[in-house]
């Protein structure tokens, strides 16, 4: 809704009025239950499990994508996912490590100075 009155206010045309109500609940369904979900998941299945998830996401959309849209990858994607893949092997153990401390340790409360102290 910020955005709508932003536009109004620096002049944009509204094209139709149609589109009003639609981009407000591509809104609420895009933005709105993405944080609704976070935060459900956050308390059902707790943070270190939630940010795991949480992270795969462009990963499988950069899958639907190939899949739905048919994109191809080009040289630019090849090369960020052998940097990606690269930098998982190198610090995987070091990731779960890390993982498995906040897990074991999520009853305690935990601050940043804790986390960087074993990163």
């Amino acid at each position: 809704m910020g955005s709508l009155v932003i536009a109004l206010v620096v002049g944009e045309e509204i094209g139709s009025l149609i589109y009003i109500p639609a981009v407000l609940l591509l809104g609420f369904v895009a933005y709105g239950l993405s944080i609704f979900f976070y935060v459900y998941a956050q308390r059902e299945i707790g943070a270190a499990k939630t940010s795991a998830y949480y992270a795969v996401a462009p990963f499988i959309g950069v899958v639907l994508s190939f899949i739905i849209l048919g994109e191809k990858p080009n040289i630019t994607f090849g090369i960020a996912l052998i940097i990606m893949i690269a930098n998982v092997k190198e610090n995987k153990d070091r990731i779960l490590e890390v993982v498995g401390y906040i897990e074991q340790n999520l009853d305690k409360n935990l601050t940043l100075e804790t986390l960087a102290e074993i990163a």
